[in-house]
């Protein structure tokens, strides 16, 4: 092989391994604080606002939002509806469903414990939606406290985009409904994040992280759980929006196209043979 053959191989080999150790994923974490806020109704709301969202950055930065909305079934109803998100600084995030001070015998959702997530009569949980990019979530941490700190953490696996209004528990906990339950967290508290996903086996851009719910197929105790989340924390697919590098399959092609750079580099110095 030729001097420009060799330094073109070694090239091809340089960027081969370029792009297949360019696959590691980036570590990030999204504060659910109002610093880390950068859209939708980033404070903590006095009046009723069912269905409003929020929008968080990630550490690094760069793309990868997450668009937080809550969800509820309510005391007239085991369907889900959209809840109020509220933000309590620095503790996270609580949902508030529609059961109000004024609807006979229910929860008064205005009030602590209440206004945080929890599954006291009713189930409250938040949908993170990451905006078409699959993040690998792994942890999450508690800002806030009541009682009984149990999580349940699903992600949703199947085609096009998942649809809450209307559906209940029982019907995301079913087998071939798009979500895939992660991980049931035992107490939680609020020391320490929480782990989860650690093999990285789930990436989604919808995830659903709900007070434990027995209708996910959990086992966990019946205590009461109430919380506010306060940070989540996870992977973003290896380059994020792009880097330029070639993927391991172009790296390939260009290694499998050399015998015939040699071939065309051999007959052109038999043809010069010839010419002299």
């Amino acid at each position: 092989m030729t001097k420009t053959l060799k330094k073109l191989s070694h090239i091809a080999l340089a960027i081969g391994a370029m792009a297949i150790g360019g696959t590691a994923n980036a570590a990030v974490s999204w504060s659910l604080t109002s610093g880390n806020c950068i859209a939708g109704d980033c404070t903590n709301l006095s009046s009723p606002l069912y269905g409003n969202s929020m929008t968080f950055k990630n550490s690094s930065g760069a793309g990868a939002n997450a668009v937080l909305t809550a969800w509820s079934n309510t005391a007239a109803s085991s369907t889900l509806a959209t809840a109020e998100a509220n933000l309590y600084d620095p503790n996270g995030i609580g949902v508030r469903n529609q059961n109000t001070a004024a609807t006979s015998g229910v929860i008064n959702e205005t009030t602590s414990p209440n206004h945080a997530i929890d599954n006291d009569t009713n189930t409250d949980s938040v949908l993170l939606n990451f905006g078409g990019t699959a993040v690998t979530l792994n942890s999450l941490k508690l800002g806030w406290m009541s009682g009984d700190s149990d999580v349940s953490v699903l992600a949703y696996t199947g085609a096009g985009a998942p649809t809450l209004a209307g559906k209940t528990y029982a019907n995301i906990g079913t087998a071939g409904s798009g979500w895939t339950k992660v991980a049931d967290l035992s107490n939680v508290g609020t020391t320490n994040a929480a782990s989860f996903n650690t093999a990285g086996t789930y990436s989604s851009s919808y995830w659903l992280i709900s007070a434990y719910n027995s209708a996910f197929g959990g086992a966990l105790d019946s205590t009461k759980d109430y919380f506010k989340l306060q940070v989540v924390g996870g992977n973003l697919p290896a380059g994020g929006g792009g880097t330029g590098v070639p993927a391991p399959a172009t790296a390939l092609l260009m290694l499998a196209g050399l015998p015939i750079m040699a071939s065309v580099s051999r007959r052109r110095k038999n043809k010069e043979k010839l010419a002299a």
